[in-house]
């Protein structure tokens, strides 16, 4: 087995233009992996640590900007490898992928996430609009369509 599946999977849909279900499979892969991210502001002396963050705390990710002008959060998959790879890459935080699009999508100014590959020297984006069908509409919104009670159609 691979330690690296999400880059596997990512440079697949490079390698495989004509594959039309690759790219989901990517996204699907990516919604329940383990991201790694450079964030700045993470709380000190916690290595390993879970936390959650509050209103207190002042943490910011790495903006990248891409040939067309986007601005978007840099994600790296397969952290291990990718520090293994990279070890210059000063990863801080990892987070699940799904996380990761939740707080791009609070930020209007953002265009998306870019997940960079640990196997190659690759990346894919994830738009705003591929992120928003990928986790579908919000709780609040989809409690509200229908009482609770109405479990039915």
């Amino acid at each position: 087995m691979s330690d690296t599946p999400l880059s596997d999977l990512l440079n697949a849909i490079r390698e495989r233009p004509e594959d039309e279900n690759a790219f989901r499979r990517f996204c699907e892969a990516f919604l329940d992996s383990s991201i790694g991210v450079t964030a700045a502001g993470v709380p000190a002396g916690r290595p390993g640590e879970r936390f959650v963050t509050g209103p207190e705390h002042k943490i910011s990710l790495p903006l990248v900007g891409t040939p067309d002008g986007r601005t978007m959060i840099k994600a790296c998959a397969d952290v291990a490898a990718f520090v293994r790879k990279f070890p210059d890459t000063k990863i801080t935080a990892m987070l699940r992928g799904r996380e990761l699009l939740r707080i791009m999508l609070m930020n209007a100014r953002l265009d998306g996430v870019l997940v960079c590959s640990a196997a190659s020297l690759r990346s894919i984006p994830i738009s705003r609009a591929i992120a928003a069908q990928l986790l579908g509409p919000p709780s609040s919104t989809a409690s509200a369509s229908r009482p609770w009670w109405k479990f039915w159609g």
